[in-house]
């Protein structure tokens, strides 16, 4: 599991570049990298972004198999790994 913490995308509003509220349309969707290995296309990881309410940044949350792949009935305990981490403020 990989977590990794930066800034949100800002958007410029009156001519001033602000951060918009969290919301689920920009955070929180799962995403994944897939690749050919070994002459078969494999998911590499999977993964969402947690938004941060009140501050300027998002972690991003992705797993992945130390042999370089996932095996699709992985996918769901993968993902589960990355929901369960929880944000303290």
């Amino acid at each position: 599991m990989q977590l990794s913490l930066s800034g949100r995308a800002k958007r410029q509003v009156e001519g001033n570049w602000v951060t918009p509220p969290c919301n689920p349309y920009d955070y929180g969707g799962v995403s994944g990298s897939s690749g050919v290995i070994d002459g078969v296309q494999r998911d590499t990881s999977i993964g969402l972004s947690i938004c941060l309410e009140h501050s300027e940044q998002v972690v991003m949350c992705s797993a992945e198999h130390t042999r370089g792949y996932l095996e699709k009935a992985e996918l769901d305990a993968a993902l589960a790994l990355c929901k369960s981490f929880a944000v303290e403020h």
